[in-house]
């Protein structure tokens, strides 16, 4: 073990720590001692999750007065948190804690994980009458349903253990997390169990004097602000309606508030009766649609609680009508997606109509939808903030930080320290090129350009050429912007390579990923992935899964987005103008989120290239993540491939035969060429053909 003192606390860890989780301990610290607020941007592969860990506990465990601190450690999805768990089973003297996961995660009841609504079936299961009928792992009393669960789980636990126990102990695991909340120091979750009001209160969570850790930071304020929007669908009413109307029928209701929301519903659903007029009176130069061809039309904001009130919404009616629904709501009529449907619509409404919050809203209508588009983030972020006593933001892509701060929050010294750490690896161990021509052919991703059949052309040719530099090296992992370009570039490209491709079908995903990395080192082998997809967060692709990182075009948010024009307004009316800078921001953030798969620890190697002309002048105004960029070129074509990459390639090879070989082998390196049958002259003669 290794042991430091970083600012009088000892921190011990297997190995000795890099500086950049040096700086991150000494950071949390900072606000933790002081009770403030950080942001730390470090490279991913640096170890920002043993930092978040090892210095929470060696602060918890300091003095007796700082165990009464409750710890929320949060981050993405369920799956992240989890990853952080099996981190925190490797720390040494960790404190009491509790996983906080839904239903769909912990229940296990097979008559309710079968159920439509799980939600719903697990409360009716719960407090039917009929003790025949009742969930046999549930029990009333909170002291008897934690007590023999706490018993035999370790101090650390898992998902899995928490399911394997509570089989055991016939005990609800989804319960008993919930319970341990008041007995925990630490609690682990996703970070959409802080934001959204309706999980924090079914929850019971007190986030009042708490300290909150969000790992992973770099989508909190899209989160914040789709959690404070809504889109209401006239599919969705419609659906409530029959239920409704049928349930009544039938008489297999008998609940008063029916009747009364079945008016509320119906005064929503005739709002879409007016919409085709107003519609048409857009000037047809100023029409705009969205991706499926329906036109769209932006409310100004001045007018936005008028809108509200046609809907039947306003300050004096708003309590009674959710009072009513929320009566539906407990009685479980409808199915869970409708449920809290009809939740957010409340969180949204209320917001709206508090005082000052219009100006943060903008509303747009179709003929099918009506959308409620939360505009700043702070809405959301800045009552979490007020009430934490820290809240520690980490990512590997934050910056700019000032441009973050005013998004989450009104105070503009919200957020005291602040750091943005180098990566762990040398210049010598990455490279990194643009690619703004290849071959005579200039390559710029604009719209315009990419319906030019030379350019998918071209970049199919520079994703080859990269390939088979790689071959029986590494795999490539290729970014584009959209599911579309993925079509385009795999007709184009499956018959001279292994690819494999993302998917938004999840389990297509996981089994082309599966694949993709049992055959990275056989061949000529590229996953191609989308910016902000699966593939660019979350997932560790580790050494020869990622020797080469492809950048195809850049993915700037769809600028006919009612979405992104309102946001990009606002902020140019109340944000200091910087509506541009904010669009420009997005993309670069997915930029740099992707280039984070590429080195993974200390000891890692890869390269990067980034296909698109206006790189170049990215690089320069400092909008590209400084570790990967400290040492790039231009790259014009296959010769430069040839007499640069493949050098490169074979020097990181031979250096990491040397490593191998310092510790297991015997044999010698300078017989490396034959050890690893570097195809040199199989490429030559293919980037000569």
């Amino acid at each position: 073990m290794y042991s430091e003192n970083i600012k009088g606390y000892t921190i011990t860890t297997k190995y000795e720590l890099y500086e950049p989780q040096r700086q991150s301990i000494r950071t949390i610290l900072n606000c933790l001692e002081e009770g403030v607020s950080g942001m730390i941007e470090s490279p991913t592969g640096t170890g920002k999750t043993l930092s978040i860990l090892e210095s929470v506990v060696a602060w918890i465990n300091k003095n007796k007065q700082n165990k009464e601190v409750k710890v929320y450690v949060t981050t993405r999805t369920i799956k992240q948190a989890q990853q952080l768990i099996e981190y925190f089973k490797t720390i040494r003297h960790a404190p009491k804690m509790s996983l906080l996961a839904s239903r769909a995660h912990l229940c296990l009841n097979p008559e309710v994980r079968t159920a439509g609504n799980l939600d719903s079936a697990c409360k009716n299961k719960n407090k039917d009458i009929n003790s025949k009928n009742k969930c046999k792992y549930y029990s009333i009393d909170k002291e008897s349903r934690t007590s023999s669960m706490e018993n035999s789980l370790p101090t650390v636990f898992s998902i899995e253990d928490l399911i394997q126990s509570g089989s055991e102990c016939s005990t609800c695991p989804y319960y008993y997390t919930k319970d341990m909340q008041d007995k925990s120091t630490i609690v682990f979750a996703p970070y959409n169990y802080i934001i959204n009001k309706s999980i924090v209160k079914a929850m019971g969570i007190d986030l009042n004097g708490s300290i909150i850790i969000v790992d992973e930071a770099h989508n909190l304020d899209d989160i914040c602000r789709s959690s404070g929007s809504v889109d209401i669908e006239r599919i969705i009413l419609d659906g409530i309606l029959t239920k409704l109307t049928t349930e009544t029928v039938n008489a297999s209701i008998e609940v008063p508030e029916v009747f009364t929301c079945i008016s509320i519903i119906k005064g929503i659903r005739e709002y879409f009766d007016g919409v085709p007029d107003l519609l048409s009176e857009v000037p047809q130069d100023m029409k705009i649609y969205d991706v499926n061809g329906k036109q769209e039309l932006s409310i100004p904001q001045k007018c936005i609680l008028s809108e509200l009130s046609k809907l039947g919404i306003t300050p004096e009616s708003v309590d009674k009508v959710f009072s009513d629904i929320n009566g539906l709501i407990r009685n479980s009529v409808l199915d869970e997606f409708m449920e809290r449907w009809l939740v957010q619509l409340e969180t949204v409404f209320k917001l709206i109509l508090s005082d000052g919050k219009q100006r943060d809203y903008g509303m747009v209508i179709s003929e099918d939808k009506v959308s409620f588009i939360l505009l700043r983030a702070a809405v959301q972020f800045d009552p979490i903030y007020k009430m934490a006593r820290s809240v520690i933001l980490l990512s590997g892509t934050l910056q700019p930080f000032p441009e973050l701060v005013n998004e989450l929050t009104y105070n503009s010294g919200s957020f005291k320290y602040f750091l943005s750490a180098g990566h762990v690896i040398s210049d010598s161990q990455l490279y990194t090129r643009t690619v703004g021509q290849y071959n005579g052919h200039t390559l710029t991703g604009t719209y315009k350009e990419t319906k030019n059949p030379v350019y998918f052309q071209t970049i199919s040719r520079v994703i080859t050429d990269i390939a088979h530099s790689l071959e029986r090296v590494g795999g490539v992992l290729c970014f584009v912007p959209n599911y579309n370009t993925i079509t385009l570039l795999k007709s184009k490209l499956e018959k001279q390579l292994l690819l494999y491709t993302e998917s938004t079908d999840n389990g297509i995903f996981e089994d082309n990923l599966r694949k993709y990395r049992s055959k990275c080192l056989n061949g000529k082998c590229v996953f191609l992935c989308v910016f902000r997809g699966k593939a660019s967060e979350g997932i560790n692709f580790k050494d020869h899964e990622s020797r080469a990182v492809v950048l195809v075009g850049i993915p700037y948010p769809n600028i006919r987005n009612h979405g992104i024009i309102l946001k990009k307004q606002y902020n140019n009316q109340y944000m200091n103008g910087s509506g541009s800078k904010w669009y420009d921001q997005q993309a670069f953030r997915a930029v740099n989120q992707a280039l984070g798969r590429c080195i993974r620890h200390k000891n890692d190697w890869g390269s990067i290239f980034m296909i698109d002309s206006r790189y170049g002048s990215a690089v320069k105004s400092s909008k590209i993540s400084e570790w990967a960029v400290s040492n790039f070129n231009n790259l014009i074509g296959p010769g430069m491939l040839q007499e640069e990459y493949l050098p490169f390639i074979k020097q990181q090879k031979r250096t990491e035969y040397e490593e191998n070989y310092s510790k297991n082998s015997k044999a010698e390196p300078e017989n490396i060429s034959k050890k690893r049958n570097f195809p040199g002259n199989d490429l030559k003669r293919f980037f000569n053909r």
